[in-house]
Formats: C-alpha cells, structure tokens, sequence
C-alpha cells in the first residue's frame, strides 16, 4: 500500500494541481490500481464525454455544488490523459498547460503586450 499524499494546505490551484498529479502517478504506478494502470487514450474517451456532459448539466441546472463537483472530475480526466501521454513519452502536463498559456497570450494582443505595442480593446465585438 502507498500512503496517501499528505493533503494541501493551500487554496492556490497550483498547489492541488500538483496533489493531483501526484494521486495520479500513483495510482498509474506498479503499487497504484490495476484499473487506472489498464487505461489507454482510447478506453478514456468515454469517462470524458460523460464529465463533459456533467459540467454541462451542472450549468444547465445553475448549481454551483455540483459544478464545483464536475470541474473537478473534468480536471481529473486531463491529467489522466497527460499521464498517459507522458508515460508514452509524448508529453507532459507541463507541457499541455505551457500550451495554452502561450496560446491565450498570442490570442489576446489587446491585453498582453507582446510586440511593444498593446491596442487595448474597447468592445467586445471582434476586431
């Protein structure tokens, strides 16, 4: 048996991020669940669907509790699906994070300044 990784005692999202993680790695390990280790992308595809579907639900029904509940199971089924791609050697969840960061940067010139020349936006409507 592994011990269970000392909860965090930090609201920060990079500090339950990294728990997260952590659960994950041992759960895909040798001593960590014979079903978690089993998973593939392709045998994920569903559990993703399904929570994609409950967040929806949960806006649907404007219930905060249980949207809290969803983004968490929705967050848990991106880092398996980086686990198993790190494991394959593709990459990691560093990397998927570092992604979309650079991407909402290169996207949103009107508020990052990214050429010395920030054009701040006035309206919503695209331009």
């Amino acid at each position: 048996m592994v011990k269970v990784p000392a909860p965090v005692d930090s609201s920060t999202p990079g500090a339950q991020l990294d728990r997260l993680v952590e659960i994950m790695q041992i759960l895909r390990s040798p001593d960590g669940c014979p079903w978690d280790r089993e998973q593939t992308l392709r045998t994920l595809r569903p559990f993703l669907v399904e929570e994609t579907y409950e967040v929806i639900d949960a806006i649907n029904h404007n219930d905060p509790k249980a949207l809290q509940d969803e983004l968490g199971d929705f967050v848990f089924e991106a880092v398996f699906l980086a686990q198993v791609c790190a494991e394959e050697g593709q990459f990691t969840l560093a990397d998927a994070l570092g992604s979309v960061t650079r991407k909402l940067i290169r996207r949103h010139p009107h508020v990052f300044d990214i050429n010395g020349d920030p054009k701040r936006a006035k309206t919503s409507q695209y331009q």
